[in-house]
């Protein structure tokens, strides 16, 4: 399994673009956006996990991380609109191997090959 693969199995249930203008600090001073949030709980209530396996609650998870990180990116510079498709690949991979780094995860750190 790759980064392209898992990013296929999950960006296409989150909509194109999300306005990202509403955003809270949170208690360690980063951006919290409840929008990301909202469509994240959609978008892991709509995954059939039976159907799909372990890699769709990686993917799903990772996919939150990395979408959240490039939209504090973008509120860094005041830009209200986040396009999911310009979420970089390489925040996607880094939060795939962070949370594959648990020791249930072992099955699946062994398979995933990063962005290859």
């Amino acid at each position: 399994m790759n980064a392209r693969q898992l990013l296929a199995k999950i960006s296409n249930h989150w909509p194109e673009q999300v306005d990202v203008a509403q955003r809270e600090r949170n208690s360690s001073g980063d951006f919290w956006f409840p929008k990301l949030a909202q469509i994240n709980h959609e978008v892991e209530d709509k995954i059939d996990y039976d159907e799909v396996g372990d890699w769709s609650n990686i993917a799903a998870w990772s996919f939150y991380q990395a979408v959240t990180e490039y939209a504090r990116e973008l509120a860094e510079i005041d830009v209200h609109r986040l396009t999911i498709s310009d979420v970089p690949m390489g925040i996607f991979d880094k939060w795939v191997r962070f949370n594959l780094d648990g020791s249930d995860w072992s099955a699946q750190r062994n398979e995933y090959t990063g962005i290859g």
